[in-house]
């Protein structure tokens, strides 16, 4: 999914009514990739893994280190599914990218994810892009 609203992920398509229709049509071995944004300690991305962790119980990302490192605001991949996910494949791959990139295996999520609230059934809207210059490195 990759549906941005002025720069933003719409609150209507982060919330657990959209988690639990995403799961409702999801081919049971599927894989849901949502590219989300989020500014530095990405606790809006955090929230939004928690909501796809309710239906769907595998959740990872695929991440710029910048952005994982929290250097800049940045998009994250989101990679959620019922069946385990191939974290070797997934860190090759992301070892492999043009960019500087990391994968964050759905066990180490789950841990960053203790106590965090998930999204109500309709969620929030992303954090707003920043609005001056480009995304650069602090």
């Amino acid at each position: 999914m990759d549906a941005y609203d002025g720069g933003r992920l719409p609150a209507g398509l982060t919330g657990r009514r959209w988690a639990r229709e995403v799961s409702r049509v999801l081919a049971p071995d599927g894989l849901l990739l949502v590219n989300a944004a989020d500014s530095p300690g990405l606790r809006w991305v955090t929230r939004l893994g928690a909501t796809l962790r309710t239906e769907l119980p595998q959740v990872g990302q695929l991440i710029l280190r910048e952005v994982a490192k929290g250097k800049r605001f940045g998009n994250v991949v989101l990679v959620a599914s019922r069946a385990p996910l191939d974290d070797v494949t997934l860190t090759r791959a992301a070892a492999r990218a043009d960019f500087p990139t990391t994968w964050r295996p759905s066990a180490q999520l789950a841990v960053a994810e203790r106590g965090v609230e998930p999204f109500g059934e309709v969620g929030e809207p992303s954090p707003p892009p920043p609005e001056d210059g480009p995304l650069r490195l602090r």
